[in-house]
């Protein structure tokens, strides 16, 4: 779930919240970007039917963003350097936002979409 500003004019209250619920238990939790420029660590916690009734709340500094890019981000900046082409190319993205299209095909047509390589 995610909330965006508030075009009322009053306080805005921005957030992503997630909540997955399994068979054999429940996982939650925040992706920690809406607080951008604040450091925001996302959160997770799950409980599991193997320890009924406790709650499993795993914790680190890293924020997803801009976190999630430095990485990506440094490799792109040293491919520039060396006139050499990124790790994670132009043409990747283009495989992805295929598998995106026939994601929403397959939805869209109830049916298998493939997607050519």
């Amino acid at each position: 779930m995610w909330t965006g500003p508030a075009r009322e004019g009053a306080a805005s209250d921005i957030y992503i919240r997630w909540r997955v619920e399994g068979a054999d238990g429940l996982a939650c939790g925040t992706i920690g970007w809406p607080r951008y420029p604040e450091r925001a660590p996302s959160t997770l916690r799950y409980t599991t039917k193997k320890r009924p009734g406790e709650w499993i709340e795993p914790r680190w500094e890293q924020a997803w963003f801009p976190d999630a890019f430095e990485g990506t981000m440094a490799q792109l900046l040293v491919a520039v350097e060396n006139h050499t082409v990124p790790e994670i190319s132009g043409r990747d993205n283009l495989k992805t936002m295929a598998l995106v299209d026939a994601a929403y095909r397959s939805a869209a047509e109830h049916r298998a979409i493939e997607v050519s390589s």
